[in-house]
């Protein structure tokens, strides 16, 4: 009996399971058991008929197995209890040869400025090996190193692929990278990226000064500024701005770039007056005089001003319960976006109320009068008071907060204020006067 497999190696993950043959010199002539097993893995049995003398059986890679190489083997019986030597056959268990590709850093090259593309990726490996490059048909040099890592049998790389004198047509190219075995010559699947090979665009870059939110009323242009440079030294470039959607509020300036050095440019784009709220994009384009441009987007909210409530008048504390009956405020309020309706709740012993709305016609503050009836179920003690409004965008203001203390009227405090009174009237000296009558 012999046994042989239908190859001497198979890839960590790839491989579940190895199709083993087992060859006999004549046909069987009555049925068998056939034992195989892997290492010192436990076996597997499966019950063969006659009539043949070569038989395949699939057995499992057992899960762990490990890197390297590993031994296969088999013996058979019958039911007279015959049992035949072990045969057996070698394997090398090997992690997959892989490689992938990252996406390229960049996707348009020169064809005079650049010297070479950026390339990095990652893979699996088991044995030492090499990385190559080519751009378009032509094999080039790649100039790096693998990092590998012994103990997961994976690498990283990171380098340069060198371009080719001969690439000087413009068009669309691509890089391929690939990895062979120092031994076995080896190799993984090549994989590609590609890139346009033309001259450059122009650089366009834009400082982090914008702010997150404009406001209505508030903000009237966005300020952009940054740096623009081209290294084909195209004399000028036309930096534009715009805000999606609102076309006609572009805003454009003829910068001068006489050098390949970044070049400072600021430009202000006008709010249009109907600008919508929530989230809106800037687009700033920057185009060189082969029309050749480069964009950038930003991102910025638009949003409304919520109404300003302010307390300017108060009741006198603390408020006596049996006396008063309302509490009387008055209150600023105001809107930024000018012409607005207002509405105004108090938040007040655990109770919503709404007595009093308004309508501005400007963004100047507006006085108003706000009484809130005292509950009947109040008690001594302090209570926080919360004003606020709500605008006709469903804006609603900060709280304006105040304490309210409240105490009963009694009959000494009735006295009290009589003695403050007397008090006050006695720091008056008394008046006397002198009435004279003529005597006949």
């Amino acid at each position: 009996m012999n046994i042989t497999t239908e190859k001497n190696k198979y890839k960590l993950n790839d491989d579940t399971s190895i199709i083993v043959t087992v060859l006999f010199d004549r046909n069987k002539e009555e049925s068998f058991t056939l034992e195989i097993w892997i290492d010192n893995y436990s076996s597997t049995q499966v019950n063969k008929g006659s009539g043949s003398s070569t038989y395949e059986y699939s057995i499992d890679i057992p899960n762990g197995l490990s890197n390297g190489n590993h031994t296969i083997y088999s013996k058979f019986s019958d039911d007279k209890t015959f049992e035949s030597n072990i045969v057996l056959v070698e394997f090398e268990y090997l992690y997959p040869f892989t490689l992938e590709l990252s996406i390229l850093e960049r996707s348009q090259y020169n064809k005079t400025i650049d010297k070479s593309i950026k390339v990095s990726g990652s893979g699996i490996y088991s044995e030492d090996f090499s990385i190559y490059c080519s751009i378009g048909d032509i094999n080039s040099t790649f100039e790096g190193n693998p990092i590998k890592n012994p103990e997961t049998h994976t690498f990283a790389f990171s380098g340069y692929c060198l371009i080719p004198d001969s690439i000087v047509n413009d068009g669309f190219y691509p890089v391929r990278v690939w990895a062979t075995t120092t031994n076995t010559q080896e190799s993984t699947e090549r994989k590609s990226q590609y890139f346009d090979f033309f001259r450059n665009y122009p650089v366009l870059i834009v400082s982090d000064t914008m702010k997150e939110t404009y406001y209505h009323n508030v903000d009237n242009h966005i300020s952009v500024s940054g740096f623009v440079s081209d290294l084909d030294c195209d004399d000028f470039v036309t930096v534009k701005s715009f805000i999606e959607g609102y076309p006609n509020n572009e805003t454009s300036k003829s910068i001068s770039i006489p050098d390949s050095n970044n070049h400072s440019f600021n430009i202000d784009i006008s709010i249009p007056n109907n600008l919508s709220r929530g989230i809106h994009h800037l687009i700033i384009v920057c185009c060189d005089k082969t029309d050749k441009c480069v964009s950038f987007t930003k991102s910025f909210s638009f949003a409304f001003n919520p109404p300003l409530i302010k307390i300017i008048q108060k009741p006198t504390f603390p408020v006596y319960i049996n006396r008063c009956q309302t509490l009387e405020f008055y209150l600023s309020v105001s809107d930024k976006d000018g012409k607005n309706y207002i509405r105004i709740f108090h938040i007040f012993n655990n109770t919503l109320g709404n007595i009093v709305n308004t309508s501005l016609n400007d963004d100047s503050p507006h006085e108003i009068r706000y009484s809130i009836p005292i509950p009947n179920d109040i008690n001594v003690g302090s209570c926080l008071l919360k004003f606020y409004g709500v605008d006709e965008y469903s804006l609603a203001s900060k709280y304006e907060l105040i304490n309210v203390t409240f105490e009963n009227y009694t009959q000494n405090e009735m006295e009290r204020k009589r003695e403050k009174l007397n008090k006050r009237q006695n720091k008056f000296p008394p008046i006397f006067t002198i009435l004279t009558r003529n005597l006949f």
